[in-house]
């Protein structure tokens, strides 16, 4: 299925950057079995790192780099001028050496949040699964209307709801799939919802789009959302946690059976975890809305308290 622009492009990059392409070769010349890695990127991350290496954030000239790197010099020129456009290199005119660019700075800063995020989050659940009895988990965005479970929290007893390391979900799977969509813009959320078809899970999953709509509402609202069976046959409340970017970076949830996370437990429980999100979000000095129970904005409650109200 791949056309003959890639098949090209992969013939450009082995001849300009042959230690690069990841296409490698055995004694007699043979191709390895090995996961196919674009040449192209390798390149580019192979000059940042030979630029990340520089001590005392001295930069590095154009034939520095190639020496560093093995790559050719009419494919360094290539790559730096890209880096350059994206914002991820300088290109010092006076001494003509580059050093790392701005975009990175931005980057690595989401990322060490989102790393923090995960980290903060996995601190504060760990001992709630013991002290309330719940299965607690912290799951992370992978795409615009997707998260994955990363952690997970079981408590001592034998008999609990599991969830699987991994597992995904979407934006109309229960108490996740309301925060998914009330993390999203209105509009767009109104948009996916009255265009996509609410497939019945079980007897309580709700497939009217304005009785969705109203429930995530309530979520923006309150700050956490809740599925009562209507996912599978358990009960489950999450939060979301938002990063630098605004948006939620990642997600903490419970689940119990219905005996356990009942209805007056899920309020107490959506409260924990809302304050929880807002305290991690706080931590890592990311954007985060507060909430009360009736919508108006209050100051983030301390985890204790928010243990002691659970």
């Amino acid at each position: 299925m791949l056309g003959t622009g890639y098949e090209t492009e992969f013939s450009i990059w082995n001849y300009l950057c042959p230690n690069l392409s990841g296409q490698h070769r055995t004694a007699e010349g043979a191709p390895m079995t090995e996961p196919y890695r674009v040449p192209a990127v390798r390149a580019a991350a192979a000059v940042l790192r030979a630029l990340l290496a520089r001590q005392s954030g001295r930069g590095a000239s154009q034939a520095e780099l190639v020496k560093a790197t093995g790559i050719s010099k009419s494919s360094m020129h290539h790559l730096l001028a890209t880096l350059v456009d994206e914002r991820m290199v300088v290109r010092h005119e006076r001494t003509r050496e580059y050093t790392l660019g701005p975009m990175l700075v931005a980057l690595g800063a989401v990322a060490t949040a989102q790393t923090t995020i995960l980290a903060a989050a996995r601190e504060a659940l760990a001992p709630l699964a013991a002290d309330h009895g719940l299965s607690f988990a912290v799951a992370h965005r992978t795409a615009p209307d997707r998260v994955e479970v990363v952690e997970r929290f079981y408590p001592p007893q034998d008999v609990h709801v599991g969830v699987m390391l991994g597992a995904e979900f979407g934006p109309f799977d229960g108490a996740l799939g309301k925060c998914i969509l009330a993390d999203m813009d209105p509009d767009e959320a109104e948009a996916l919802v009255r265009s996509h078809p609410l497939h019945r899970h079980t007897e309580r999953t709700i497939t009217d789009a304005s009785a969705l709509l109203a429930e995530v509402e309530h979520v923006r609202r309150a700050g956490w959302a809740a599925s009562r069976q209507e996912l599978n046959d358990n009960n489950a409340v999450s939060a979301r946690v938002t990063g630098p970017s605004g948006r939620a970076e990642a997600f903490v949830f419970a689940l119990g059976f219905p005996s356990q996370l009942t209805d007056s437990r899920i309020v107490s429980v959506g409260n924990l975890l809302r304050d929880i999100a807002i305290e991690i979000g706080g931590e890592c000095r990311a954007p985060q809305t507060d909430y009360n129970g009736d919508g108006t904005a209050q100051r983030s409650a301390s985890r204790t308290r928010a243990k002691e109200r659970a």
